[in-house]
């Protein structure tokens, strides 16, 4: 007997929602080691579902629920935000029937959400035709690497107006690289920075330094202090500085920063398209623990 989906009535609502709300907290207390805990359980509030929906969806073999799948379709995209299997070789006519479900719905893509450890999650996304999109990666603060050889001093006021006003930019490009269109780009990259920067560069527990190598700058680190684990919002080599190794150099002196600050380790998120900077996180030992693929259908 084939899969189907089947829409959350609204009397399950309640038990379905309450489900889902267990399930991704655990999820989170895995992945989000970069966020400050308090923050992390808002963000999954404001995410969650407040009623029922045509992306509510009961996973059935027959009249048997078999697992569950939360999609949403937005700007030509399908996000399918959770899955869960009570078998996993039902994964592939899941993708299956959620690819069909995404073009009846007129979408030029399928994306999921994935977290590490999450058997349903690994097995949905073992598909090809998946591309990553962004993926966050955690590297434990047991060992310290070699002491670096670089400075890292705080921007100036005039540093940081600088090298924002681009970098906000080209990060609104990262983002419709990876696949979202140019207004949901600029307008998550705004609201984003409006969360994490309400003071700018004075925002508590944020760090904006230049690095620098015999008093000359190679490159800059923006790092957040506050959770448990610290995270790299941004590493930054100058253009007249790179092929020289400073990336992990500056990674390096990030770690010391951490530890420096009593972080139990450091985490940091990379788009699918930087390669060079997934090769280096690889190399310094960091590991994937959550992130989002992507299907162009």
């Amino acid at each position: 007997m084939s899969l189907t989906l089947a829409p959350v009535a609204p009397d399950d609502f309640p038990a379905w929602l309450a489900m889902l709300r267990d399930r991704l907290t655990g999820l989170i207390a895995v992945s989000a080691v970069g966020r400050v805990p308090e923050e992390a359980a808002e963000a999954l509030e404001r995410a969650l579902p407040t009623q029922p929906d045509t992306g509510l969806l009961w996973v059935q073999r027959g009249d048997q629920r078999v697992g569950h799948a939360w999609v949403a379709d937005s700007a030509g995209v399908t996000t399918v935000r959770d899955i869960r299997l009570d078998d996993l070789q039902d994964a592939d006519e899941l993708r299956a029937l959620l690819v069909t479900r995404a073009q009846a719905a007129d979408s030029t893509a399928l994306e999921a959400h994935w977290t590490a450890d999450d058997p349903s999650h690994a097995a949905f996304i073992n598909d090809a035709r998946f591309e990553a999109a962004s993926t966050n990666m955690a590297l434990p603060l047991t060992e310290l690497p070699m002491a670096p050889d670089v400075t890292l001093r705080p921007m100036t006021v005039n540093e940081y107006a600088d090298w924002w006003a681009v970098d906000h930019e080209e990060y609104i490009a990262t983002r419709v690289r990876n696949g979202e269109s140019p207004e949901v780009a600029r307008r998550t990259a705004d609201e984003q920075s409006a969360q994490m920067l309400p003071d700018g560069q004075h925002t508590h527990g944020h760090s904006f330094s230049v690095a620098e190598v015999a008093g000359d700058r190679v490159g800059i680190l923006w790092l957040d202090l506050r959770a448990a684990y610290a995270f790299v919002f941004q590493v930054e080599v100058e253009a007249s500085a790179r092929g020289r190794g400073y990336g992990r150099v500056i990674m390096n002196a990030a770690a010391h920063t951490a530890h420096r600050a009593g972080k139990q380790g450091i985490a940091l998120n990379v788009f699918g398209d930087n390669v060079i900077a997934r090769r280096l996180y690889d190399s310094l030992g960091y590991q994937p623990i959550q992130g989002g693929v992507r299907m162009v259908l």
